[in-house]
């Protein structure tokens, strides 16, 4: 019996998705009880899998990486390492294979300070500006993410256009 179980409760905006869902878990198990949660459970792990990941990670550590940068934008490997609890040498060698996949950028300061980030926050695509830009974009999205600022409002902002 699983232990560590979340009730949840929310509306769904098209009844006729959920119906079909519905149908689909009672064709496959023959009921509703439990059989319900199982599949919900999987489909919202697949949905992350393919959205939130991207699809592009393969370790457990990657994909956390991933979806913590893709909510944050930027973090340093030291804010990485205090939101995983996780030694820094693990995310700091995961993290570094996103960015030599071309997953996430990285950008190595002075005093050793290392910067990760998200290419692409959903409104602006890092890897389509210059590189000095970058590096700005990166730095500032980093010092002022608890502002959570989109990279194109942060563009807007830094350099007085839209992207």
């Amino acid at each position: 019996m699983v232990t560590d179980v979340k009730h949840v409760g929310f509306r769904i905006q098209d009844e006729k998705v959920w119906e079909e869902f519905k149908e689909y878990v009672r064709k496959k198990y023959g009921k509703l009880h439990t059989a319900l949660a199982i599949e919900a459970t999987q489909a919202l792990r697949e949905y992350l899998e393919r959205h939130a990941y991207g699809g592009v990670c393969e370790s457990d550590l990657e994909k956390k990486i991933y979806h913590l940068l893709s909510v944050e934008r930027s973090m340093t490997l030291r804010e990485l390492e205090a939101a995983l609890r996780v030694e820094g040498e693990r995310i700091e060698a995961a993290a570094d294979k996103l960015a030599a996949e071309g997953k996430i950028m990285s950008l190595s300061l002075p005093k050793g300070i290392k910067i990760y980030a998200i290419k692409n926050d959903g409104t602006l695509d890092l890897s389509t500006l210059p590189p000095e830009l970058q590096r700005g974009m990166i730095i500032n999205a980093c010092g002022n993410k608890d502002k959570g600022v989109s990279y194109a409002k942060l563009y807007e902002i830094l350099y007085s256009q839209p992207p």
